[in-house]
């Protein structure tokens, strides 16, 4: 396990199960929001489950350092980042 996943993790976007249910209402602080886009046709990435998530970071330098290694490793994905006010900035 690497260390960004010990510094973030993964959630379904909304689960009904969950209290909060819906995702911006997990972050607190400085954490972020990231979200995994197809670059071409726009639509989010699901996970294997064809549910779509995020990646919850403590900071924005965490999640923008992981996103730029994804980004060079596949750029047919995009990268969308949200803090607990809105759109931060894409990868």
């Amino acid at each position: 396990m690497s260390l960004v996943h010990r510094i973030s993790k993964i959630v379904r976007v909304y689960d009904p199960k969950r209290i909060p249910p819906e995702w911006h209402r997990l972050l607190t602080g400085s954490q972020v929001a990231v979200f995994a886009q197809d670059a071409h046709a726009e639509v989010p990435a699901a996970d294997e489950n064809g549910e779509a998530t995020c990646e919850i970071f403590d900071a924005l330098e965490l999640a923008e350092s992981h996103c730029r290694r994804l980004v060079s490793e596949r750029a047919s994905i995009r990268y969308l980042m949200f803090d607990n006010r809105g759109k931060k900035g894409s990868g």
